[in-house]
């Protein structure tokens, strides 16, 4: 019995492990493949990624600069609010709201954005705070 138990554990850790590693490669392949402009491809492994763990800003975060990058401008910002939500803190993603907010005209929102991020530590968020909300 304690043979059984130790090998569902050991299998248990070891499958937990080998879709943490598939998470962390596919991520880490599309932001590579963003920064290489590869948009789609971006995507699709971005979008494996997630499937895997949805419950990680980063990955949000990057889906959110692939549809930035595709000027989708209404997926990213959802994508960016989503990494906001899974890590209050993720200053990247807090600053990104702010950006596309600011695009869309929404001065309320991109001032209350830029105004959390730059309480985040994000010295370009204080620099557009003080420039257009006070």
């Amino acid at each position: 019995m304690k043979k059984i138990i130790l090998l569902l554990i050991l299998t248990y850790c070891f499958t937990s492990y080998s879709q943490t590693n598939t998470f962390e490669k596919l991520k880490n392949e599309a932001f590579e493949l963003l920064i290489n402009k590869e948009y789609n491809k971006a995507l699709i492994k971005i979008n494996e990624a997630i499937k895997l763990n949805s419950n990680n800003a980063d990955a949000f975060y990057c889906r959110g600069n692939i549809n930035e990058a595709k000027n989708l401008l209404s997926s990213a910002l959802s994508d960016y609010l989503k990494a906001t939500k899974i890590n209050p803190k993720h200053k990247d993603a807090t600053s990104k709201c702010a950006i596309i907010y600011g695009k869309q005209k929404d001065m309320p929102n991109f001032c209350k954005y830029s105004k959390k991020a730059c309480e985040l530590g994000s010295d370009d968020a204080c620099n557009m705070n003080n420039r257009f909300c006070n």
